[in-house]
């Protein structure tokens, strides 16, 4: 437990990822926008960071694309490391409040992303492929599980 921990502490992404998150559940449990920004600029905020959000989103989708085709290299992993990072972040600065049903399930969902990204194989070193392949179907799956409900979530929040 403490090598992990160590290995945790000692991956600049993973730390940085980590402190994202946590920064974000008490950002979220506060609800600091309703404190913070005014209404008139909450939604000029909101649209801002969705936009970057979403982004960095359908760019791990891309990389995803990478991989299937065989294409994805060093690089790209870190790349893929870095903007999860930054759609934690992001994600912290998005996020008005914890919201009722399916918006909790995006919050849940999204937190979960993020702990199981920040748990990869360069932090976690998992002995078994088979524990590789569990934890990489679980990110996967989650964000597969993610994808619709943030697509509801666009739609009803660009609708009014």
């Amino acid at each position: 437990m403490i090598a992990r921990t160590l290995s945790i502490l000692s991956t600049p992404y993973a730390l940085i990822g980590l402190v994202g998150l946590l920064l974000a559940a008490v950002a979220l449990s506060v609800g600091w926008q309703g404190v913070v920004l005014s209404p008139n600029i909450q939604f000029a905020w909101q649209s801002v960071t969705g936009v970057g959000l979403l982004s960095t989103m359908i760019y791990q989708w891309y990389l995803l694309r990478k991989r299937w085709i065989g294409d994805m290299t060093r690089r790209d992993v870190v790349i893929h490391r870095w903007a999860g990072v930054a759609a934690v972040i992001l994600f912290g600065l998005h996020a008005a409040r914890l919201g009722h049903t399916w918006m909790m399930a995006i919050t849940v969902l999204f937190i979960l992303i993020g702990i199981t990204g920040i748990l990869n194989k360069e932090v976690m070193r998992y002995k078994t492929r088979g524990a590789y392949l569990t934890w990489f179907s679980i990110h996967i799956g989650l964000s597969v599980a993610i994808a619709p409900l943030i697509a509801v979530h666009v739609w009803v929040a660009l609708s009014y």
